[in-house]
């Protein structure tokens, strides 16, 4: 079977009203996307994430509220910045730049690309809404299967930079317990590299088809 979707790797700053930016350690975090894209049955097309990793409690409890089914793991990236220097990895055609999960000490993802000079655009949950799933199972009913609820991120501010487009290669490695391998064997076949800024003040019900 195949299909689309995408894996996003992040390193994100957040904030509420500024103060977490004074204590980076509070506001700072990096992630590990699967976004796989689904189409509903009345024809339109959304994402889903069946996966995610990220190496914050802070960000892990806020995505359970949103509906991101979030795990502990450590992500590392390459970082790009403003010089002109091989150790910046400035953004144009042949600056390589890498990626990897880790999940348990255990290396799950490893992901490479080349810039190629071009205009690249944004892909996976940045280019298409993403249904989060949120409920909770109720330990005094525990025959009871918790209520489920699947919604969308309510966004009232979203800024981009400029994409660059790349060609990307990605690997799926063997692991004892997380169930990536599921979707299947991942090929790259666009990616891109650029910065996102969103403001997200809570969560809408997915609207029903029709």
């Amino acid at each position: 079977m195949n299909g689309n979707g995408c894996v996003h790797f992040a390193d994100w700053q957040a904030t509420t009203d500024g103060r977490e930016l004074l204590d980076p350690v509070y506001a700072q975090y990096r992630e590990t996307i699967v976004v796989v894209e689904i189409e509903r049955p009345d024809g339109t097309l959304f994402n889903f994430c069946p996966f995610i990793w990220v190496d914050q409690d802070i960000s892990l409890v806020r995505g359970y509220l949103q509906g991101w089914p979030k795990k502990m793991g450590s992500t590392y990236l390459t970082r790009s910045l403003p010089v002109e220097n091989v150790a910046a990895a400035p953004l144009k055609a042949g600056t390589r730049l890498g990626a990897a999960l880790s999940v348990k000490d255990r290396r799950l993802i490893e992901a490479s690309m080349e810039l190629t000079g071009n205009i690249g655009r944004p892909y996976g949950f940045l280019a298409n809404k993403t249904i989060g799933t949120v409920g909770w199972p109720d330990l005094t009913k525990p025959g009871c299967l918790p209520e489920l609820k699947w919604v969308l991120p309510d966004i009232q501010g979203k800024a981009t930079s400029d994409w660059h487009e790349a060609e990307a290669t990605i690997k799926v490695l063997p692991h004892p317990v997380e169930e990536l391998s599921l979707l299947g064997a991942l090929k790259a076949t666009n990616a891109s590299v650029g910065w996102a800024g969103i403001t997200v003040v809570g969560a809408l019900e997915v609207p029903p088809c029709g």
